[in-house]
């Protein structure tokens, strides 16, 4: 009985597989370089008053609303996580104003001028 020699050309140590792409491998740059690129991040508000976009919707959801109140259950802030980040990120840049509700179960805030100037101004165009 003979011992098979593993071959060089299968050896994983001198012969890379193109499934794992190494920093050598123009291919794996590639990967690397686009996924790295300004064109695959989201783009950043053009100015430092302009919000994004879950955050202008909801000033704008609150204008609507009579005397310009938003109204949440305070059991949602688990389930809409993002949308109680937004409030409170909206609350810090003092667009909006916490307001003690009547119902002990509700969230509720005002939108002030400053939030109804923000809604008030043309979004940046994006590309």
């Amino acid at each position: 009985m003979s011992a098979k020699m593993p071959s060089a050309k299968n050896h994983p140590a001198r012969n890379p597989s193109p499934r794992n792409p190494s920093p050598k491998n123009p291919s794996a740059r590639n990967l690397l370089s686009a996924s790295n690129s300004v064109a695959a991040r989201k783009p950043l508000p053009a100015s430092r008053n302009a919000v994004p976009e879950l955050q202008r919707q909801l000033l704008m959801a609150g204008i609507k609303q009579p005397n310009g109140r938003l109204r949440f259950a305070k059991g949602s802030a688990e389930t809409l996580a993002t949308t109680y980040a937004a409030l409170l990120s909206l609350q810090r840049k003092r667009l909006i104003e916490p307001e003690r509700a009547a119902d002990p179960h509700m969230m509720s805030w005002k939108v002030t001028k400053a939030g109804k100037a923000i809604v008030a101004e043309t979004p940046s165009r994006r590309r």
